[in-house]
């Protein structure tokens, strides 16, 4: 799995308080890609330079 699916399945994992473990089950990640840049990006950052904005950064 890539970072670019990874992270945002692990962002969604830790929402619905699933492992991350679970993250990797959760469906397609090229559409939790998508999603997540369209809905959740301009209130949270995902990754090792993600900054707080409106909402929390994601990452771990």
């Amino acid at each position: 799995m890539g970072s670019r699916g990874l992270l945002p399945a692990l962002a969604l994992a830790a929402a619905a308080g699933l492992s991350p473990a679970a993250a990797n089950d959760l469906g397609d990640q090229t559409r939790g890609f998508e999603l997540f840049k369209r809905q959740c990006s301009a209130c949270h950052q995902i990754g090792p330079d993600a900054r707080n904005r409106v909402g929390p950064v994601l990452t771990g």
